[in-house]
């Protein structure tokens, strides 16, 4: 599979291969796989060069609610995600 490069300020970025899914991913459009391990300074600085129109947030992770059941529907409101504690 030959691969595709997107430019961004005239430099050659090349796309990440979702190995998963063997899709292309826009290194603009998202999401940014490189960014796993990383610091989140590290990834915020990366992605917000690589797509100037967007802003980032860094979430902490909370801690789990147990007594919750998280129930993810469509904008139909059929589940699409199979519900879970949390």
């Amino acid at each position: 599979m030959a691969q595709r490069l997107s430019t961004i300020n005239d430099a050659a970025i090349p796309d990440i291969a979702d190995t998963a899914s063997n899709v292309l991913i826009d290194p603009v459009m998202g999401p940014w796989p490189q960014c796993v391990g990383m610091q989140a300074d590290d990834c915020v600085e990366l992605i917000e060069s690589l797509a100037a129109d967007v802003y980032t947030v860094v979430v902490l992770p909370v801690e789990t609610e147990r007594t919750r059941v998280k129930i993810m529907t469509d904008y139909d409101q059929k589940v699409i995600r199979v519900p879970h504690r949390g």
